[in-house]
Parts: C-alpha cells; sequence; structure tokens
C-alpha cells in the first residue's frame, strides 16, 4: 500500500484520489439504502469477496475511479461555464476600490491584483502568458515548485468537492422522491458545503495563477536582472 502511494503525486493524493475516498465514504454513510436497493436492480452484488478486501478495493480502485470522474466533471462544467481560465485572470479589468468582505470572489480577485501588483512590475505583468510561465516551470527550470503544485491541488480538490455535495443534492432528492426517508437538514448541508468548497476553489485557483506568474518572475527575470 505504502509503495503505491509512494508514486502518486500530490495532485493525485489530493485532486484525485482525495475527493474519490470522501465521496465513497459519505454517499455510503448518508443513502446507503437507496445505493444497495439501486446496486441490486442492476444485478451487480458482491461476488464473494472478504468484507476486507472489498473495502481497499472501495478506497483504493473505486475511489480514485471516481476522483478522475469528478475532476473531468468539473473541467467540463468550468469550461461550459467559462470559469476558471487562466487568461481570464490575467487579462481582468482592474478593480479600483477595496470591495466589501461579503463579495467574497470579487475580494478574491482584489487580493489577487494587490499582490501582482506589489511583486510584479506592470510593464512586464502586461507582456506575460500563463502557458509559457507554467510550461518554463514544468520544463526549464530545475527550481521547485511546490507552492504551485499545492495551489492547484488545493484548488482541484475543492472543485471535485463542490461538485461532490451538488450531486449528492440531485441523488438524495431523487431518493425523497422514490420514498426514502431523507432529512431536510442534508439538504441544506449539501448546499452550504457545495457553496463553500466552491468559493474555497475559486480562491485557490486564483493562489495559483498568483504563485506561477511570481515564480515565472522570479526565475525568469529577477534572477536575471541579478546576474
Amino acid at each position: 500500500m505504502d509503495g503505491i502511494f509512494n508514486k502518486l503525486g500530490i495532485y493525485d493524493l489530493m485532486g484525485i484520489w482525495g475527493p474519490g475516498t470522501i465521496f465513497v465514504t459519505f454517499f455510503t454513510f448518508t443513502l446507503h439504502q437507496p445505493i444497495h436497493e439501486f446496486f441490486s436492480y442492476c444485478g451487480i452484488t458482491n461476488p464473494g469477496i472478504p468484507d476486507s478486501y472489498l473495502l481497499i478495493i472501495l478506497y483504493t480502485a473505486v475511489a480514485y475511479t471516481i476522483g478522475v470522474t469528478l475532476h473531468e466533471a468539473g473541467r467540463c462544467i468550468a469550461n461550459f461555464l467559462g470559469l476558471f481560465h487562466a487568461n481570464d485572470v490575467h487579462g481582468q479589468v482592474p478593480i479600483l476600490q477595496k470591495p466589501i468582505a461579503l463579495t467574497m470572489l470579487k475580494r478574491v480577485r482584489w487580493d489577487y491584483q494587490e499582490k501582482i501588483n506589489r511583486t510584479i512590475p506592470a510593464e512586464i505583468y502586461v507582456d506575460m502568458s500563463f502557458d509559457k510561465a507554467i510550461a518554463y516551470l514544468k520544463y526549464c527550470s530545475n527550481k521547485q515548485t511546490s507552492r504551485v503544485d499545492t495551489y492547484h491541488s488545493i484548488y482541484a480538490l475543492a472543485r471535485s468537492l463542490s461538485i461532490t455535495f451538488s450531486f449528492h443534492a440531485i441523488i438524495s432528492g431523487i431518493s425523497l422522491f422514490r420514498g426514502y426517508t431523507i432529512s431536510s437538514w442534508l439538504f441544506v448541508f449539501d448546499l452550504l458545503m457545495a457553496t463553500l468548497f466552491f468559493i474555497r476553489a475559486y480562491r485557490h485557483y486564483y493562489f495559483w495563477v498568483e504563485s506561477v506568474f511570481i515564480q515565472y518572475y522570479y526565475i525568469k527575470f529577477y534572477e536575471e536582472d541579478k546576474t
């Protein structure tokens, strides 16, 4: 088991396997009966695998597969809604006044703008390209990119969890319609968690883009100017 996880990078663990395990756990505890009966209806049964081995399979292969599905679904939804595009972050219209705390998404954009303005000269930043910056960090630099990778992984984790709780609310609604007992508080919890993780995904996406540009600037421009 340890050998398997050692071969996985931080993005695989946090961005893909992590959401898959949370999905499996949450759905198992909250929708066990409707899921069990749905599998029975579809003819999906345990072929005789012991519970201990079944648990390992559930939290490795199944969780990772679900994590990949959530990841790709998140990417498709983000592309369809026009969310999380680095070029839009780079070319966004400047915010002239600091937003109030309640406008959380606008506050994220303001914080990004202020950090970039304090770190990278405007004449350099305006000509930067995110695709070029991330490619340089991946293929042309021998510097550590752990901060960049961490922000990217947390963003992927939060985006997938937002989808997880949204999907759970849908399945819970279908189960309620089919006659299963579902607490109304569970729908409130799903809505709250889906919203919170969306905001977290939005924030860490900006953190990721910000860290890519800043690290690219320090490696490509700042250090070259000193030599």
